[in-house]
């Protein structure tokens, strides 16, 4: 009778993957609890799917009874490896987990020496066509239920590993997820309720066994997993360099014999380089991620600042602004001129403040997702109307025109929120008349298909390329914003795109060049 059949060729293949899967994680670094209990997992897994192949390949009912215990000898231990793993893989060991893990390693103890010593836990085997499979007693029953809970135990920490997305770094994030598909595929392999449901055809956990050690193997390549990718590349350099020093020495002139010898000296200096570079990338990957997590942190802890100062200057900034309109409507009596003049100049600082730091509330509440949109049924034209009507006064004070070329055909209604897209339309009309000394504006909108696009178009200082290419980015300013516009911060043109892109629309900028003015364009789906 072969030993390599359609029934004992899993099991083998699997064992001697995990053998060597499990090898290679405790040679990568000997002192790490992930690298040695996930190798553990692996020996294991090995004992149980190597015994479970001789089993099947063998015909003695005697010789049987005693493979089939000392398969389960490492099948007991299991579970408790896979939790021990988890817990030091998410580095989380609170007491209870502590306390259950102990439990779990005594209990494992008492399982074993049941197993070996009566059969309370495995009475005998039952003989199927492909070989002896085990017949469980009352001790497995129990060896199950703590099973179970530790299977609980771990996807649980896992889940909320994944919900805590913000609190590790992204590499980690993927790394747990991998972990949590593999961990998935492993309990369905390993469980006699599911897969070994009808054993009388097959057991085909040691199918299922396979989906692990690929997701494992995927999770070590692509996310780094163990930083086993040293180990790998240190076994392909010697495995490669034996090769070589093998072939000058049994090569069969003495011109094979030297070259054979210069290309394996050359090659241990490559794959010298090879090492180093490799270990200097996952180093520097190590040093990335700490200091993106660093970042992000950072990032965070600045939008929440600006979100509550903002909050704290808004109330007292409407309470100046308040007093300051009564007193030049004389509600405080009759006031000098100079004074009056005075009071208009802080008037106008006043309502610029107001401005940025609504500009700053709308930029935090974008960045911390806090901004809902309030969409109803309104008409783009008289949206726009209202801007132009608003901002024709400061259009004039300068000298400058403002123009609304409205459309012959009315266009239809759209889903839209009022208020930000009038806001968006109002950053742009107000952006053309602070960077135009001569000429003026003009806005239209027509439609494109299944589009509404509006066009604000002025004859101001222009672009140049590089400019356009970052003026809508979070505090980015082109030229003209710091020779004729001092006082702005940059958030306006940032806040209108983010407000279009909600809509599922887009904004964009053209222009010819310097002093060739420019066209801003809002594009938005008719809804």
């Amino acid at each position: 009778m072969s030993f390599f059949t359609l029934y004992t060729i899993p099991p083998f293949l699997s064992s001697v993957l995990f053998l060597t899967l499990g090898i290679f994680i405790y040679l990568n670094n000997r002192k790490s609890n992930v690298n040695i209990t996930f190798a553990l997992i692996c020996f294991v897994t090995f004992w149980w799917q190597f015994s479970w192949f001789i089993l099947f390949n063998i015909q003695s009912e005697v010789l049987a009874n005693y493979l089939v215990k000392i398969g389960y000898v490492g099948i007991i231990f299991i579970p408790i490896f896979c939790f021990h793993f988890i817990l030091s893989f998410l580095r989380k060991f609170s007491k209870f987990d502590r306390y259950l893990l102990y439990f779990s390693y005594l209990m494992g103890l008492i399982f074993e020496v049941t197993l070996l010593t009566t059969n309370y836990f495995i009475d005998g085997f039952y003989k199927y066509f492909w070989g002896f499979y085990p017949r469980a007693d009352i001790f497995h029953l129990l060896y199950l239920l703590l099973l179970t809970i530790l299977v609980i135990r771990i996807f649980y920490l896992l889940f909320s590993n994944l919900t805590k997305k913000k609190e590790v770094s992204s590499t980690e994030y993927l790394q747990t997820r991998y972990m949590l598909f593999a961990s998935i595929f492993y309990a369905i392999a390993s469980s006699d309720f599911i897969v070994n449901y009808g054993v009388e055809f097959y057991p085909f956990g040691f199918l299922f066994i396979s989906f692990f050690l690929g997701i494992t193997a995927f999770a070590i390549v692509k996310h780094y997993l163990f930083g086993i990718r040293v180990i790998l590349t240190e076994l392909l350099v010697g495995i490669t360099g034996v090769t070589l020093l093998i072939w000058a020495m049994i090569a069969e002139s003495v011109m094979l014999n030297i070259l054979g010898s210069v290309l394996f000296v050359l090659f241990l200096i490559f794959g010298y380089q090879l090492t180093r570079s490799v270990i200097k990338e996952i180093e520097l990957r190590g040093e990335l991620e700490k200091a993106y997590a660093e970042l992000e942190r950072i990032d965070t802890a600045k939008t929440e600042f600006l979100s509550m100062a903002s909050h704290q200057l808004r109330t007292p900034l409407g309470v100046i602004k308040g007093y300051i309109s009564m007193m030049l409507e004389g509600d405080y009596g009759e006031i000098p001129e100079e004074a009056k003049e005075r009071l208009k100049n802080a008037y106008v600082s006043n309502d610029r403040l107001v401005k940025l730091v609504n500009d700053l509330l709308d930029v935090t509440r974008l960045e911390m997702g806090r901004i809902e949109l309030n969409l109803e049924k309104a008409s783009i034209e008289e949206i726009i109307s209202s801007v132009v009507e608003e901002m024709k006064g400061t259009a004039e004070k300068k000298g400058l025109y403002l123009k609304w070329a409205k459309p012959a055909t009315a266009l239809p209604e759209m889903s839209l929120d009022k208020n930000k897209i009038r806001q968006v339309i109002l950053n742009l009309v107000d952006n053309g008349i602070k960077y135009t000394q001569k000429g003026g504006i003009t806005v239209k909108v027509r439609r494109m298909n299944s589009e509404v696009r509006i066009e604000v178009r002025d004859t101001g200082v222009g672009m140049e390329k590089k400019e356009i290419a970052n003026l809508f980015e979070i505090m980015a300013r082109g030229r003209a914003g710091f020779q004729y516009w001092m006082q702005g911060a940059g958030l306006g043109l940032y806040t209108a795109k983010k407000f279009a892109e909600m809509h599922g629309g887009k904004v964009w900028a053209e222009s010819p060049g310097k002093d060739k003015g420019s066209t801003f364009y809002i594009e938005l789906p008719i809804k």
